[in-house]
């Protein structure tokens, strides 16, 4: 399943040292914990800067808090059935190197890990050599993009309801309007890292709790006010690719 698609069904593109996080399916506890932990700060606009302070000064010791055990994702991607140990194996994969944070680890200290998920899954994989699962890790290691069980919409749901005025609100019409505000914050924080994200109308909507037609109708306006540019337009389950600008911007002096 691709990050388009995860994003247009589930929201609809979201750390290590004390106690391990349980991983389930739905990835509520992750999200829970690392809501406002994993988004990178790059973009905050300077006026945003000193509002945000407090949350990247404690990100280094968060994101030491809230890794998802090993035990737990191996326990959570054993494949059913011999027809999926294949994308089971690649969601452990991914799980390993972003829900338990050991992107960076030398692949000589991933193979004990992957050793206990072949044991585990002997029983479905029947006949297929561990040098075949090993291989398949290795080789996929570096195609892996995103995490497993984490859930970006809501860890930027998340930032948005707890971080109220980052970041500060343009000053027009309409965007005082509560579910007009948090939307805008809430974009504000999936566009963490590079600027861009993917979402949809109707994951926008569920997570706003409004109809899908009114969250189309404010990634439309944000689209006209020059606040996001779409990049590419998602075609349902797939959803639309964005890039936060995060201004409205000014009319030209010929339009005025």
């Amino acid at each position: 399943m691709t990050n388009q698609d995860t994003l247009g069904q589930t929201s609809g593109w979201t750390g290590g040292g004390l106690p391990a996080t349980e991983c389930t399916e739905s990835g509520t506890a992750i999200v829970t914990e690392t809501r406002s932990v994993r988004r990178r700060t790059e973009n905050i606009p300077p006026e945003s800067v000193t509002s945000v302070h407090s949350i990247t000064s404690a990100a280094s010791i968060l994101s030491v808090s809230s890794a998802a055990s090993v035990h737990s994702v191996l326990r959570d991607t054993l494949p059913a059935t011999a027809d999926d140990w294949r994308v089971n194996l690649f969601k452990f994969t991914r799980a390993l190197k972003f829900d338990c944070h050991l992107d960076g680890t030398n692949m000589a200290t991933i193979r004990p890990h992957v050793e206990q998920w072949y044991a585990a899954a002997a029983a479905v994989l029947g006949d297929v050599p561990f040098s075949e699962v090993w291989g398949a890790v290795v080789t996929s290691w570096e195609r892996a993009r995103r995490p497993a069980f984490f859930d970006p919409l809501a860890d930027a749901l998340a930032s948005a309801r707890e971080h109220v005025h980052v970041p500060p609100l343009p000053t027009c019409p309409g965007y005082d309007e509560p579910v007009v505000a948090l939307a805008y914050r809430l974009l504000f924080w999936l566009a963490q890292g590079d600027g861009r994200f993917f979402v949809s109308c109707r994951a926008l909507g569920d997570r706003l709790e409004i109809d899908h037609t009114r969250a189309w109708r404010i990634l439309r306006m944000f689209e006209a006010d020059g606040v996001i540019e779409c990049l590419k337009r998602g075609k349902r389950p797939k959803a639309s690719r964005y890039r936060w600008n995060g201004t409205v911007a000014s009319p030209s002096p010929e339009a005025v």
